[in-house]
């Protein structure tokens, strides 16, 4: 690097949150013997929470503007009051490129609670705890253009939803990254009402439920590659289609909760363990995020919906014909050949989500019972399989063999827990952060 960006810089500007609070903010510049720039801060109020450094770039009063949290190294996640130290190169940051040296340069430290993480991404290739392992997308991030592309309530049903449609840019978030969207606390229309065109006795009675904590989802169905780096089996797969060799518990690697003797454990909602070897387990070893599973099937219908209180995520609209739902969904008459499609070709819905109908069948937690009426809140499904579905869990979305009357959001079909499911996959989820 040939210029200097700052020789010696004190900065003791600060930006203050609800919490938690940023004080004491001290900017150095290694030189001559670094280019790295150290940036000193304390932190208080973090009350146990997880949260994210976030740097803007001043020359004097000037904004030069974000400094991308990639760019960053050292204590950007915040789990601790205390001294923190975050790193960068001036010469990994856009904004900073060609600047001379600057006496009056310095750096605003913000730290964003949980309750701004609009996305979160988890790098596979890496375990828990390295750098970079989990990075947030704050909505402030994401519409400054820090991100890449974003729309604005896309469907018209949530109008101030924001998303990221940039995701699809970028096949890392197919294959080696796993993106997940926020979904907010709140009531939805669950199920189908007894007059829908396309009801039947798989329907959920339709209810108002409400979900009374956020959550984050999978953007994408959880890909081919994405599977084989959480099974510590390739790190170099490009296959970006669904993972649809799945089994909710099994002797054999492809269990998503149950794996070999601990199988029957895996029992939800009488038990909620997860075997350390199945795919769930994996998952939450290699992220160091202990709550990752499937979401029950009321998780799943709220991120579905996103605003929707109709059959399709992307109107109200009781009926639709072959060519509105072909922008949105790939099914039986639009899929051609070849079986499922590479995740993201198809339009989001309100919250971000690709591919929530059609492509896949999805799996859910809950066991199957044909007519089920759910709790009033976060209901977790019935206790066992009905009469005439014994064994069998629920899966949701449809897929790409199933005709135009079944791709909808209140269909719902069944899958044994120890079979495969031919074209049935997943799209995890988590707790809020």
């Amino acid at each position: 690097m040939k210029k200097l960006i700052c020789a010696l810089t004190l900065s003791v500007s600060a930006v203050v949150s609800a919490a938690p609070v940023v004080s004491d903010v001290i900017v150095r510049q290694q030189w001559p013997w670094n280019t790295s720039v150290n940036v000193d801060f304390i932190v208080s109020g973090t009350i146990g929470g997880v949260s994210q450094v976030s740097l803007k770039a001043y020359r004097g009063e000037i904004l030069l503007g974000d400094i991308p949290t990639t760019a960053l190294s050292g204590d950007v996640l915040i789990r601790a009051d205390g001294a923190k130290r975050v790193l960068f190169n001036p010469a990994d940051v856009p904004v900073l490129s060609g600047q001379s040296t600057m006496g009056d340069f310095r750096v605003d430290v913000s730290v964003s609670g949980s309750e701004n993480f609009l996305y979160a991404i988890f790098d596979l290739t890496k375990n828990a705890g390295e750098q970079g392992a989990l990075t947030f997308v704050t909505e402030e991030a994401l519409t400054n253009g820090a991100w890449g592309a974003w729309q604005r309530g896309p469907c018209g049903m949530l109008p101030d939803s924001v998303i990221w449609t940039g995701v699809t840019a970028d096949d890392r978030y197919k294959t080696t990254h796993l993106v997940m969207r926020r979904i907010p606390a709140g009531s939805f229309s669950y199920g189908e009402a007894a007059d829908a065109t396309y009801r039947d006795t798989s329907s959920i009675t339709s209810k108002v439920v409400m979900i009374t904590k956020p959550y984050y989802i999978g953007v994408f169905e959880l890909t081919v590659a994405q599977k084989a780096i959480i099974l510590n089996k390739s790190s170099s797969s490009t296959n970006k289609t669904p993972a649809d060799y799945v089994y909710w518990n099994y002797p054999g690697t492809s269990a998503m909760r149950g794996y070999g003797a601990e199988a029957t454990l895996a029992n939800w909602p009488t038990d909620k363990t997860i075997s350390s070897n199945s795919l769930m387990g994996q998952l939450r070893s290699r992220t160091g995020c202990a709550t990752f599973d499937l979401p029950t099937e009321a998780q799943w219908e709220k991120a579905a919906r996103a605003g929707s209180s109709g059959p399709y995520y992307h109107t109200n609209a009781e009926t639709l014909n072959a060519s509105s739902i072909s922008p949105y969904a790939w099914y039986q008459g639009n899929y051609g050949s070849g079986g499922l499609k590479d995740v993201g070709q198809k339009l989001p819905n309100d919250y971000g989500l690709y591919d929530a109908l059609g492509n896949v069948e999805e799996c859910v937690l809950d066991w199957g019972v044909k007519g089920y009426i759910p709790d009033d809140e976060d209901p977790e499904g019935p206790v066992a399989a009905g009469a005439d579905l014994a064994n069998k869990r629920v899966l949701r979305g449809g897929r790409v063999w199933l005709e135009l009357g079944k791709i909808r959001l209140g269909f719902r079909s069944f899958g044994t827990c120890t079979s495969y499911q031919n074209q049935g996959g997943l799209r995890v989820c988590c707790a809020a952060f």
